[in-house]
């Protein structure tokens, strides 16, 4: 059963997801609401997966030890070059990203070895299996560019470890990941705030933590694509930075500047009695 419980929805962002594990803790330490199902993109797939094991000790443990060396790693080009050449109209910039579109480091500026050492560090492979949150992780098809929707419980270690490399591959950064013999690439690219997997399986009352500001039109349009849903929105107060200082950005000080923020939104928002969902009442929920 589903009834009063709601589904948690984390964005991607690469470094700026560090804000989501702030908002967990406050979650876990000061709001009663029955959280039952989880859902993630990219790097939120991955504080998705750590959710729904509830390690939340070891998942802020893993972003405050972060570096750049430890995600970043088996660079073959320069990316920040390259892009910033790109921008700018140089033929620099125009070779460096031609490289990695025919093959430099199949696919990606860095290889994701600094990435599956960290999956595999946080236990999520082996635990999930036994966690009884469902999680879903989404991905994008590389050959048709659609959106892909896995419930990681299900799956073996290895696929699992798979699965989540699959929906952190930030096209151009990381390369592509195969996952039954299909190639995928970042979920975010077609669902970053994926609450159509839960509510395609029954869940109808959300908490959405969002990693860029949320406005009245964004919650709008989650309205009209599930108008017989409830959401309450967490978003940061404050800007959480852009490609290059925030996707991009694993150093320690913003992650532990970042879990600090999404700590006092979220506390903030439950002070002020924001963290309510008036519409639950006349939500029909179905069985899950």
């Amino acid at each position: 059963m589903i009834d009063n419980k709601f589904a948690l929805v984390f964005a991607g962002g690469g470094g700026k997801g560090a804000y989501e594990i702030g908002v967990w803790k406050a979650l876990s330490e000061k709001c009663s609401l029955p959280i039952g199902a989880v859902s993630g993109s990219s790097v939120g797939a991955l504080n998705a997966a750590m959710f729904a094991i509830g390690e939340l000790e070891t998942a802020e443990k893993l972003w405050t030890d972060l570096s750049k060396d430890k995600v970043l790693t088996g660079r073959k080009t320069d990316p920040y070059a390259g892009i910033a050449g790109l921008l700018s109209g140089q033929g620099g910039g125009i070779q460096e990203m031609l490289s990695v579109i025919l093959g430099a480091n199949n696919g990606g500026f860095f290889s994701k070895d600094g990435l599956e050492a960290l999956i595999k560090d946080s236990g999520i492979p082996e635990k999930i299996s036994s966690s009884t949150i469902p999680c879903y992780v989404t991905c994008t098809r590389k050959n048709d560019m659609r959106r892909s929707s896995f419930l990681l419980n299900k799956h073996e270690p290895r696929e699992v470890t798979e699965i989540l490399l699959a929906s952190s591959a930030i096209p151009f950064i990381f390369p592509p990941q195969t996952v039954n013999g299909e190639q995928y690439i970042d979920g975010g690219l077609t669902d970053n705030i994926p609450a159509a997997p839960l509510y395609d399986t029954g869940w109808r009352k959300f908490i959405v933590v969002h990693l860029e500001q949320c406005t009245e039109a964004k919650k709008e349009s989650f309205r009209q694509r599930f108008p017989d849903a409830g959401f309450i929105h967490i978003s940061p107060e404050k800007e959480q930075g852009g490609f290059m200082d925030g996707t991009l950005d694993f150093s320690r000080s913003s992650a532990e500047r970042r879990i600090s923020e999404g700590y006092s939104d979220t506390i903030r928002q439950i002070e002020s009695g924001l963290l309510s969902l008036p519409e639950a009442p006349q939500i029909e929920m179905e069985q899950h």
